[in-house]
């Protein structure tokens, strides 16, 4: 995969994201192409012998902004669904989100939300004894294969050093099939498995979670929904 990445670009996209309150706007597949960056950094290390200690120096630096851009995104994004927990959803601007930190998003604000309908609206409103009902569990937001689904730390992006090539549908079950209705730029999964670019009019067939999110967003739509009109 051919990656338009420097170090100054890194650098960059942490000093923007440190320097405003608003989260900031990254290409899709940013921490991929970053990881790339870092795996050819360790072949050029073999064959760049003389500069050895100065590529794993620049490398130790690449992984600790990483780690803080992500972070500091990470505690933006959360503060985005208590506020949206707080006020409505509508009122909070989402579209710096890459996609998978719009599932974050979601995902956390269904939890707050969920506590706060359960916690503080039953406290205030409490129902009488006979009425109440029985307390139920909090749903848990998981992915049904991984037990530890959502928005890997940087750590563990970075910590593999090695960027996924291009996944077949079946190592991403369940899938779902979409038709594009606009432009897809090319963007990476949970395991930094790389799909796309996609056309307008090109059908995909993707992991049922990216496929939702590219419908919710109306970049696709599902492919059945065009056979059946």
């Amino acid at each position: 995969m051919q990656v338009n990445l420097t170090y100054e670009g890194i650098f960059d996209a942490l000093m923007r994201e440190k320097g405003r309150e608003e989260l900031q706007k990254l290409d899709e597949s940013f921490f991929g192409n970053v990881a790339a960056y870092i795996q050819s950094k360790h072949e050029l290390i073999s064959l760049d012998e003389d500069n050895k200690e100065k590529i794993l120096i620049q490398v130790q630096n690449i992984r600790r902004m990483l780690r803080e851009l992500y972070e500091r995104r990470e505690k933006k994004i959360v503060n985005m669904a208590v506020a949206a927990s707080r006020t409505s959803p509508g009122f909070i601007d989402t579209s710096n989100m890459l996609m998978l930190e719009k599932s974050l998003f979601d995902g956390v604000l269904q939890q707050l939300d969920y506590f706060r309908k359960s916690v503080l609206n039953s406290a205030l409103h409490p129902k009488p004894p006979t009425a109440q009902a029985k307390p139920q569990q909090a749903p848990i937001i998981q992915d049904e294969e991984d037990e530890e689904d959502g928005f890997r730390s940087a750590s563990e992006i970075v910590e593999s050093l090695m960027p996924k090539r291009v996944a077949s549908p079946a190592q991403s079950m369940p899938v779902k099939s979409v038709i594009m209705t606009q432009a897809v730029h090319q963007f990476v999964g949970k395991e930094l498995e790389v799909y796309g670019p996609y056309i307008e009019g090109q059908a995909a067939t993707l992991p049922a979670e990216l496929a939702d999110i590219l419908v919710s967003r109306g970049s696709a739509v599902p492919a059945e929904q065009t056979t059946s009109s």
